[in-house]
C-alpha cells in the first residue's frame, strides 16, 4: 500500500495521466479525420456501406485479434473480470452519477431565487448553461435507460435458452462457457465503445436522408430489434381491454369506479387515486411470477426471468416511450408540467432499479454455487426481485441509496448533501466491530477535528 501511494504521487507530479489523455485526444483527432476520408470516398460508390463501415471494421479488427491471438483472448475473458466491468460496474456507476447529477440540476431549476452562478458538484453553471446541461444529462440517461433494457433483454435469453431442456444442450455445445464470455466482451464493447459518426455528419456526407439515424449502437438496435419487440408485447393487454375482460382489468375497473367515487366526494385526491392505479396494475403484472414461488424452483426459476427479463423491460421501454414523446415537445411544455414530472420522476424511479438489478446479478452469478446448496435459494431470489420492483413497498431506492452511499464513501462518487460517513455500511459495520467509543476516540484524534476553545 505504501508502494502504491508513492507511485500514485509519482503520476500526480510527473502528470502522466494528463499527457496520456492529450495524447490520446490528438490520435483520436487524426484518425477520426482519416476515418472520415474514407467515409467520402466510400459514401460516392455505395452510401449504405458508408454507414455499415464502422462496424464491419471493428468486427474484422475483432476477428483478427481473436484469430491471432486465441490464447490472450480466452485468458482475458475467463481470468480476468473485463465483462463484468464493461457491462455492469462502468455503466452502474456512470448511471448513479448522472441520476444525481440531473437530480441536483432540477432542485436548482426549481429554485426561485435569482443567481448569476450556480454550483453543482464542484462545477460552476449560469442559468443558461444549467438548462443546456440538462439537456445533455437527460440525453445520456435515455441512453442508458436503452442500454439497461438491452441488457437485461440479453440476460434474459441466456437464461431462457440455458434452461429449457433440449435447447439448452444444443445451447451449450455450440457455445460453451469461455466462447460465450469472449462472445458477451465483443458485443459489449461493440454496443458501448464503437464510436460513430455524428447525425449532421453523417447528413452531410450521405444526404439529408441519413441525418435522422443515431449516432450510437445502443439506438440502433433499441429503435429497430427491442422496441419493435417489446412494444408490441407490452401494448397487447392494453389493446384488447374492450374486448377481453380478464380478472386483471375487471379488478382494476372496478377499483378505479370506487376511487373516482372517493375523488367526487373529496375523500382522496385525484393524484393518491392516479397512485393507487399505479400500483394495482404493476402489483397485478407480478402475479404470474408470485404464482410460481408456490411451484418447483425450475418453474420459479422461469418466473424470475419473466420478472427481470419481461415486466421490468416492459415497463421501462414504456417509459422511454413517453420520455421520447415529451423530448419531442419539450420547446411547447412548461418546465412544471405535471406529466412531464411524473414521467422524468418514472425515469428515475427505474434507472435506479436497473443499478441494484445489474449489481444483484454480479453478486449472485458470483455466489451461484453456494446458493445452489441452500434450500428454496430461487424461490427466495425471485421474491427478492418481486421486493425490488413493488411500486409502493419495492426495495429499489433503499438499495440503491446504500449503494449510493457506499459509493461517495470510497470517493468514487462526488460528495451530496445528504451524505453522513456514520451511514454507510462498511462504517457501520467497523463500528459494530470496534465499538463506537473507540471510533468516535479515533475521530476525534484526526488533525482538525479539535474540539474549539
Amino acid at each position: 500500500m505504501i508502494g502504491a501511494y508513492l507511485l500514485r504521487q509519482y503520476i500526480r507530479r510527473k502528470r502522466y495521466v494528463e499527457r496520456l489523455r492529450s495524447w490520446r485526444r490528438s490520435k483520436a483527432l487524426a484518425a477520426r479525420k482519416k476515418y472520415d476520408e474514407v467515409l467520402d470516398e466510400v459514401a460516392r460508390t455505395s452510401t449504405t456501406l458508408a454507414m455499415v463501415l464502422p462496424h464491419l471494421m471493428y468486427f474484422s479488427v475483432a476477428g483478427t485479434i481473436r484469430y491471432a491471438f486465441p490464447d490472450f483472448c480466452i485468458y482475458i475473458a475467463n481470468e480476468l473480470p473485463i465483462l463484468e466491468g464493461i457491462s455492469i460496474i462502468h455503466p452502474a456507476i456512470k448511471t448513479i452519477s448522472l441520476v444525481e447529477f440531473i437530480i441536483h440540476i432540477r432542485r436548482e431549476l426549481t429554485n426561485t431565487e435569482e443567481r448569476a452562478i450556480v454550483s453543482i458538484q464542484g462545477k460552476q453553471f449560469t442559468n443558461f448553461q444549467l438548462k443546456r446541461e440538462e439537456e445533455r444529462v437527460s440525453k445520456r440517461l435515455q441512453w442508458f435507460m436503452r442500454y439497461w433494457i438491452t441488457f437485461a433483454l440479453l440476460h434474459g435469453f441466456d437464461q431462457f435458452f440455458s434452461t429449457i431442456p433440449i435447447l439448452s444442450r444444443l445451447f451449450n455445445r455450440a457455445l460453451d462457457t469461455s466462447t460465450k464470455r469472449q462472445v458477451m466482451i465483443l458485443l459489449f464493447i461493440w454496443l458501448k465503445e464503437l464510436r460513430l459518426p455524428s447525425a449532421n455528419t453523417m447528413g452531410n456526407r450521405l444526404g439529408k436522408h441519413a441525418s435522422g439515424f443515431s449516432n450510437n449502437t445502443v439506438d440502433i438496435i433499441y429503435k429497430n430489434v427491442v422496441s419493435s419487440i417489446m412494444l408490441p408485447l407490452t401494448n397487447a393487454t392494453a389493446a384488447g381491454n374492450d374486448k377481453t375482460r380478464g380478472l386483471k382489468d375487471l379488478c382494476i375497473k372496478q377499483v378505479e369506479l370506487f376511487l373516482a367515487a372517493m375523488v367526487f366526494m373529496k375523500a382522496i385526491a385525484l393524484e393518491r387515486k392516479e397512485q393507487v392505479i399505479f400500483i394495482l396494475s404493476e402489483s397485478f403484472d407480478l402475479l404470474p411470477a408470485s404464482i410460481t414461488l408456490l411451484m418447483p424452483s425450475m418453474f420459479t426459476f422461469y418466473g424470475i426471468i419473466y420478472v427481470t427479463g419481461f415486466i421490468a423491460t416492459g415497463n421501462s421501454a414504456k417509459c422511454d416511450e413517453l420520455m421520447s414523446t415529451f423530448n419531442r415537445n419539450m420547446n411547447y411544455l412548461p418546465d412544471n408540467d405535471s406529466k412531464l414530472l411524473q414521467v422524468q420522476s418514472l425515469q428515475l424511479r427505474w434507472l435506479r432499479y436497473w443499478c441494484v438489478y445489474s449489481i444483484s446479478m454480479l453478486v449472485l452469478k458470483r455466489s451461484e454455487y453456494a446458493l445452489s446448496w441452500i434450500p428454496l435459494s430461487t424461490h427466495a431470489t425471485l421474491a427478492y426481485f418481486i421486493w425490488l420492483q413493488l411500486p409502493a413497498l419495492g426495495g429499489s431506492p433503499l438499495l440503491y441509496k446504500t449503494i449510493r452511499f457506499e459509493l461517495t464513501g470510497f470517493g468514487i462518487l462526488a460528495k451530496s448533501e445528504d451524505f453522513d460517513p456514520e451511514d454507510t455500511l462498511t462504517l457501520r459495520l467497523l463500528i459494530t466491530f470496534f465499538g463506537k467509543d473507540s471510533h468516535n476516540e479515533r475521530i476525534e484524534d484526526f488533525p482538525g477535528n479539535e474540539p474549539e476553545q
